[in-house]
């Protein structure tokens, strides 16, 4: 079992998955992060297996509301089609880690696309948080995703969809 922790979240990744926490990734880092065109964005987590790529985005708003002023529909579509091109690009950039270059390799077997939102939010926030409609966003997503069409899901940590969902959450103690 691969352990990701994000912010107040531990990922408990099946042994069967190939994983790597992509935004802190020495590939994206040094050579693909404001290298190509500056405010590069890039999903968190990637895991793999020899039919599936899932790239997920974790969300935590239960402490923060979003500042941003970027709508996150638009900000989550940013960073799956950065990540998409910096994968890609990986394929063919030899100076990163043998162990991130194998691991960019066989993305490229996958068969089908999944992206996962994992969206933490209060049940009774303040005035001041807005509270996101899991279905609203994943119909944006698909409206602009439609070109790659992904699988889109949105769960959270009690929510979580395990026939399609190889991996357990656990909030930080």
């Amino acid at each position: 079992m691969t352990i990701i922790t994000e912010g107040q979240l531990i990922f408990g990744f099946d042994s069967t998955l190939s994983t790597i926490k992509y935004d802190d990734s020495s590939y994206y880092k040094r050579h693909f992060q404001n290298k190509c065109h500056t405010e590069n964005k890039a999903v968190d987590i990637i895991a793999y297996n020899k039919e599936f790529v899932w790239l997920i985005e974790i969300k935590d708003f239960r402490n923060h509301g979003r500042s941003k002023e970027q709508s996150l529909y638009a900000e989550l579509s940013q960073k799956i089609r950065d990540t998409l091109a910096g994968l890609f690009g990986a394929k063919f950039y030899h100076s990163h880690s043998d162990d991130e270059e194998l691991f960019f390799k066989g993305i490229l077997a996958c068969q089908r696309i999944y992206f996962v939102l994992h969206m933490e939010q209060d049940h009774n926030p303040s005035k001041s948080r807005r509270i996101y409609d899991p279905a609203d966003i994943k119909q944006k997503l698909k409206s602009t995703l439609k070109a790659i069409n992904p699988r889109i899901l949105i769960i959270n940590k009690d929510v979580q969809q395990s026939d399609e969902i190889p991996w357990s959450v656990q909030q930080l103690v």
